[in-house]
């Protein structure tokens, strides 16, 4: 447990990083792979898109080659096309890139809850992740990424859209206001991004039922 929790026999399975603590050999070069911790190292998003013929890569294979961040004059980014050629290939291999520039993303904010208050008005708080803090250390804090924290949070009902932006990791939308929003219909859709220095997280969404006007 400790081993994988630091990390160990991760692999790259389609866009989704995961870890196996077990490998049982069945015959025929294929292995049942169980004890799984899925969606590692915030690729969460990509669990649902796995399909069968999908590339599978260990992340410690050391034939592994990282890319460059250019190629001659031109930069890496997702939909370029990277062919590789041995030295006694007839044609080279050619594949190409997806997902460029993930790792600028900061993660997207965890237990995302709604709390009605006393006055009629509603609380949307979160919890913030951090890819400083993967191995969850017991005994003390996970440590923050160093860009400061902002986030946006997108509101829908019905027809209508609103944008607002908050220094922490929560905000508060007044009675009158939840008023307004049930007038356009009966659920409140939130969506939270938190805003890095490079890129914006993919989303967290909550769908919030409004009470009856």
């Amino acid at each position: 447990d400790a081993d994988l929790l630091g990390g160990a026999n991760l692999l790259m399975v389609g866009d989704e990083l995961l870890q196996f603590g077990h490998a049982e050999p069945v015959g025929a070069g294929r292995w049942r792979l169980t004890r799984l911790l899925r969606g590692r190292l915030g690729t969460e998003d990509a669990m649902a898109g796995l399909a069968i013929g999908q590339g599978v890569a260990r992340a410690d294979d050391p034939a592994l080659l990282p890319l460059p961040a250019t190629v001659g004059l031109a930069p890496v980014e997702a939909g370029s096309i990277i062919a590789v050629e041995g030295v006694a290939d007839d044609l080279p291999v050619e594949r190409i890139v997806s997902g460029a520039g993930r790792a600028l993303r900061p993660l997207s904010p965890v237990q995302l809850t709604a709390r009605w208050q006393d006055d009629g008005g509603l609380l949307i708080a979160w919890i913030a992740r951090s890819r400083a803090g993967f191995d969850w250390p017991d005994g003390r804090d996970v440590p923050p990424d160093a860009a400061p924290h902002r986030w946006r949070i997108d509101l829908a009902a019905g027809a209508q859209n609103a944008t607002a932006y908050s220094e922490a990791p929560q905000w508060a939308l007044a009675a009158a206001d939840v008023l307004a929003w049930r007038s356009e219909g009966p659920a409140l859709t939130v969506a939270v991004r938190q805003i890095g220095a490079r890129a914006t997280s993919l989303a967290t969404t909550l769908i919030v039922a409004l009470p009856p006007t």
